[in-house]
């Protein structure tokens, strides 16, 4: 064999051997294989001379590496098509879930980033048993992974509209509660941090309830303000209410003063009446004395009993002023 003849099989040789190596695991790399196969094939046109018995035995070879490749093709799609069938099943449980309530968006949120997790190459994310029997390498093909894909970007899709579905319904209800209490804040500023508080309650309760950052900083604005606005109706009216009750209190001791300066005026009248009483020339006209006398007292022990009663009406208000 002259030197030429054995440059040509020896460089031919090195290309089969080179794509080979691309079908060696855990490296294998199809499209690399493919390239090497065609150039090998114009290799094999291009160089002579090649004896006979060495290009049959190198076209062989390289008819046997691309049935290997074909197969590993097919092991690969069956792979792929295992790991879709598992992504497709968790993004099937997340469309369930997208119909429902906030917790269960929650949820298939949750389902939703497992599912784009799984569809990573490799088997991170799926249980022990599977990352331990698995001899793939966990890599879906470009047509698997596009579909899996598009499913998880409807139903992701879905689920942000849900959300944004709740979010203005929650924004609604606890809106028109808010703007409810706001009507009540003047007129009755008791309810209305009744209508607050009830509205803070069910947002607790809902964990927040959904709503965007500012549909809740809207709430708490209309909240706030019915807050603000009803402590100062309550302040106000309280302020209100003492002066009405500091008011009585100076009419009740006006009332007080005028009935003490009645009963000095009658005491002077009785000392009166007493020396006309002594003086009189008749018992008739005694007697008649007698009577004014009694009725002043009368008079006096009237207003000493009212006099009590305002003092104590006086003292009553002025427990409950504090």
């Amino acid at each position: 064999m002259g030197k030429d003849t054995e440059e040509n099989v020896q460089q031919l040789r090195s290309a089969l051997h080179a794509a080979e190596a691309h079908l060696q695991w855990p490296s294998v790399n199809l499209r690399e294989f493919w390239t090497s196969v065609k150039e090998l094939n114009e290799l094999l046109k291009a160089r002579t001379p090649v004896p006979g018995a060495e290009r049959k035995s190198i076209r062989s070879g390289l008819d046997a590496l691309c049935q290997k490749a074909k197969n590993i093709r097919e092991s690969q799609d069956n792979d792929s098509r295992i790991k879709r069938e598992m992504v497709e099943s968790k993004i099937a449980e997340a469309r369930v879930r997208a119909g429902g309530d906030a917790s269960d968006l929650r949820k298939a949120k949750e389902l939703l980033n497992e599912a784009l997790e799984w569809m990573k190459n490799g088997w991170e994310g799926f249980n022990l048993i599977t990352q331990l029997t698995s001899l793939s390498s966990g890599k879906m093909n470009r047509w698997d992974h596009d579909e899996c894909w598009k499913q998880w970007r409807e139903v992701n899709d879905a689920i942000r509209w849900k959300f944004q579905e709740l979010r203005d319904s929650n924004y609604d209800q606890f809106r028109s509660e808010a703007i409810e209490a706001s009507g009540n804040a003047e007129t009755n500023p008791k309810l209305a941090k009744q209508q607050v508080k009830a509205v803070v309650m069910v947002q607790q309760k809902m964990r927040g309830a959904i709503m965007s950052r500012e549909q809740f900083a809207d709430i708490r604005r209309i909240l706030d303000d019915v807050w603000s606005r009803a402590t100062d109706t309550t302040q106000k009216r309280h302020e209100e209410w003492r002066e009405r009750k500091l008011g009585h209190i100076a009419k009740k001791r006006d009332l007080i003063e005028r009935s003490e300066d009645l009963i000095a005026r009658l005491e002077a009248q009785i000392e009166d009446c007493q020396e006309m009483e002594a003086s009189a020339r008749t018992d008739e006209h005694a007697e008649r004395v007698r009577g004014w006398i009694e009725e002043k007292y009368e008079i006096i022990e009237s207003k000493r009993r009212f006099i009590e009663e305002l003092e104590e009406q006086i003292r009553e208000i002025e427990e409950q002023l504090g």
